[in-house]
């Protein structure tokens, strides 16, 4: 198994997996690539090298848009099945499973909604993820009759850049006092809560003036006031993973399979 991090989000995917692989009797060898290519290219030979039966991947790019590891998927020969990745129609008999973050984005506008939120943004980084909550986002506007948000309204932070955050976070400011925002959708847990600080120290009251949900649930809970959470089931990921390998071993001429698992919402106050 070949994960991006150690530390964030993957760590319960990974728990996930080594239960059920304990469970089938299977034993799991795990490396972290840090999110390089090439990095996790060499762990995947060194596990080749090894005798490995099959590999559990996270890629660092996107098979879908990504033409050198979709290639490289396709050439492995062992079964492979993508954890929190999808497979694209090119690479071959490649299986994943993922959450469904679109329906994640939905979930998070359909509870604001119901709660009176009309004016409703999306805050993220650059990430995998964020093209699918972005879908997720407008399908959302339009399933739930709500109008997007004017231009100007941020939607995209730089990662790791103090000094975007203040610019994006006086720009939603203004946005929220003239009555443009009313609440916000913010990927992930790890800009959330720096950007709830600036938004009540600019006198943003939260969830009065905006109510915030955040997506991946990760630390959501130890902010202050508790934020409601999108949580992506990453146990799961990694459980239902390890054993759709090893379906795939014990028949290697069954169907491909592609499964989408959903996030909860965690509604807090």
């Amino acid at each position: 198994m070949v994960v991006p991090h150690a530390s964030y989000y993957y760590p319960e995917v990974v728990s996930g997996a080594r239960a059920a692989a304990q469970e089938l009797g299977v034993k799991l060898a795990l490396g972290v690539s840090r999110n390089a290519f090439a990095e996790e290219q060499a762990l995947v030979a060194q596990m080749m090298q090894a005798g490995v039966d099959g590999l559990l991947l996270t890629t660092a790019e996107d098979p879908r848009t990504s033409p050198g590891t979709e290639a490289w998927l396709r050439e492995l020969p062992v079964p492979v099945v993508l954890a929190e990745r999808r497979a694209g129609w090119s690479t071959g008999s490649v299986e994943y499973v993922a959450t469904d973050h679109e329906y994640g984005a939905y979930l998070a506008l359909r509870h604001l909604a119901e709660q009176g939120r009309s004016r409703i943004a999306l805050l993220q980084f650059d990430t995998l993820t964020a093209p699918m909550l972005q879908i997720g986002y407008q399908q959302a506007l339009a399933a739930l009759k709500l109008e997007p948000c004017p231009p100007h309204v941020p939607s995209m932070l730089t990662e790791n850049d103090p000094a975007d955050l203040d610019d994006k976070c006086e720009l939603l400011v203004n946005a929220v006092k003239s009555g443009q925002v009313d609440a916000l959708l913010v990927h992930n847990d790890s800009i959330a809560l720096p950007l709830l600080s600036r938004l009540r120290a600019a006198g943003v009251r939260i969830p009065v003036d905006l109510a915030v949900v955040t997506y991946d649930d990760e630390l959501a809970a130890l902010a202050d006031p508790p934020l409601t959470g999108v949580a992506p089931p990453r146990s799961a990921v990694g459980a239902e993973a390890v054993e759709l390998l090893v379906r795939r071993l014990q028949d290697p001429d069954r169907p491909t399979h592609h499964l989408r698992l959903q996030p909860v919402l965690n509604v807090r106050g």
